[in-house]
């Protein structure tokens, strides 16, 4: 996200912040975790996907991840999640692993 005003000077490339939130590419409600999955097997543009149980929510997404993400300090406990990634372009096993961050 980058702020552009009409007129005014270069854009400032301090991101907004966003909080509590993370893009996605296209969700799909009351979905089982393996119909998730096949989605994003079946959707050729699509790289990872993330199932949450609480909600029967899938989230699809079509860029080339740079890291996993550690949630578990996100909420106390930590939210019901399945994911994966297909390899399409890119190795998943080479994606690294973050911290808190």
């Amino acid at each position: 996200f980058v702020r552009d005003i009409p007129g005014s000077s270069p854009p400032d490339p301090t991101p907004n912040p966003i909080s509590n939130m993370v893009a996605v590419w296209k969700v799909f409600k009351n979905l089982s975790n393996k119909k998730c999955h096949e989605n994003c097997t079946n959707t050729p543009e699509c790289r990872t996907w993330t199932w949450e149980t609480d909600q029967c929510t899938c989230s699809l997404n079509n860029y080339i991840p740079t890291r996993n993400i550690s949630i578990g300090y996100v909420n106390n406990p930590a939210p019901n999640l399945y994911s994966g990634c297909i390899s399409r372009g890119f190795d998943c096993h080479d994606v690294p692993t973050s911290g808190n961050n």
